[in-house]
């Protein structure tokens, strides 16, 4: 009887075992990357407005009020108009919410379009005079998990405004 090529069930259903233990451990990795790459596309999107929160601030020694009328974050003109249409127009956020005081301007997140571990957590933007200083600081709510955000964004949010929670 000639010598048979090829493979027997048993070596056929170790390969697919070792394929499917495989395959258990990268796709949590991979829906991770994939989520963490969403919300960094958020953080970028907000990281560039600093330059306009700056020279607002420079300009006003304020940071922009809430709404579009004078010396409003999205008032025509303002400098910061352009950085609000764009994270206003950026995915994965549902609702946003503007927080201003004399010297921080802060905007909670509300996440959505990301998974179901992040969906409906939220994210805190604020640009803040420290130290004479415009700079941008991002902060993760309680229940958004780290592995979710960049390493700027692993610090707690804290305080009223609507930023606990």
């Amino acid at each position: 009887m000639p010598m048979q090529k090829g493979f027997t069930l048993i070596e056929l259903m170790i390969v697919l075992s070792i394929i499917g233990i495989l395959a258990a451990i990268a796709l949590p990795a991979y829906q991770v990357y994939v989520a963490k790459t969403k919300v960094i596309s958020l953080v970028s999107t907000a990281a560039a407005g600093l330059p306009a929160f700056s020279g607002f601030y420079a300009d006003n020694g304020h940071v922009p009020l809430s709404g579009n009328g004078p010396g409003g974050i999205s008032a025509t003109g303002s400098g910061t108009e352009s950085f609000w249409n764009a994270l206003n127009n950026a995915d994965f956020h549902s609702n946003i919410v503007y927080f201003p005081t004399a010297t921080q301007a802060k905007f909670t997140l509300t996440l959505a379009g990301v998974n179901g571990h992040v969906n409906t957590k939220k994210l805190d933007f604020i640009f803040e005079d420290i130290d004479g200083n415009m700079k941008f600081v991002c902060k993760r709510h309680p229940g958004l998990k780290r592995q979710y955000v960049p390493n700027l964004c692993h610090g707690f949010t804290s305080g009223g405004g609507g930023g606990g929670g």
